[in-house]
């Protein structure tokens, strides 16, 4: 039997025991309905996970007591962001969950010159909570240690510079930059990386559901991305976010 999962951010590395509240608290109790003395696993979202058992469970908190680190990895050896154009109704949360149980490093989302839901003032920031909930739960569901860097970039133009997450663009030859291009007909993404077998880190360009515009394939290019085709079928955004993952993690080693 699988043993349940639960997210603590505050948990350091040589803790004894480690309280956990809040709606973990809820999936513990109301949902799984865990019980003293049942093994669990806790991971601060950072790298660490370590084993434990529930030594007792009230009404604000359930303390587990520590019996070790969790040192087998599930983490991708990998580096791959992927800037995601906004896309319309739940396709967004869909997209969170399924990048996060692929590998990735870190979503950037941003909105295009044809994209349809434009966020409205201080949306961004509800959106932004929910992600980071949904990336949450499929870290726990497939065994993550890491939970990816959600963000959300002013433009095209800020996605594809970086600026929107510094920390997760990789400098230097190894860091591939891939534009995924419908129009695109000489060079597909299998092209590009088994030319590239040494890189173990790339960025993910997917645009919106109208399509890129000249002007963002232009933004793009100055910024260092190569426009690929995924194949002769057009895909739906989710799918072309779905589908450019989990090619470059197979590609790049990153299934091991």
């Amino acid at each position: 039997m699988k043993t349940r999962s639960f997210f603590v951010g505050e948990l350091e590395k040589g803790a004894a025991s480690v309280l956990i509240t809040g709606d973990e608290l809820k999936h513990l109790r109301g949902v799984l309905r865990l019980r003293e003395g049942e093994a669990v696993t806790i991971f601060n979202g950072r790298g660490l996970v370590v084993k434990g058992v529930i030594q007792r469970i009230v009404k604000q908190a359930a303390t587990v007591s520590v019996l070790g680190e969790d040192t087998e990895s599930r983490e991708s050896s990998v580096h791959v962001v992927l800037l995601q154009a906004l896309v319309k109704g739940d396709k967004n949360d869909f997209i969170v969950q399924k990048a996060v149980e692929l590998g990735a490093t870190g979503i950037v989302f941003y909105a295009a010159k044809r994209t349809v839901p434009l966020l409205g003032p201080g949306r961004g920031t509800d959106r932004l909570i929910r992600w980071r909930r949904i990336a949450i739960e499929a870290a726990k569901q497939c065994g993550r240690s890491v939970i990816p860097g959600i963000s959300l970039a002013d433009g095209i133009e800020e996605a594809v510079a970086g600026h929107a997450c510094p920390r997760m663009f990789k400098a230097g030859k190894g860091f591939l930059k891939i534009m995924l291009l419908e129009s695109e007909t000489t060079r597909t993404i299998k092209d590009m990386l088994r030319t590239a077998p040494a890189a173990k880190a790339a960025a993910l360009l997917i645009g919106p559901e109208g399509g890129f515009t000249d002007e963002d394939v232009v933004h793009a290019a100055k910024n260092g991305f190569t426009p690929v085709s995924l194949g002769r079928r057009i895909l739906r955004a989710e799918t072309a976010a779905i589908a450019a993952l989990t090619i470059v993690q197979y590609e790049l080693d990153g299934m091991d």
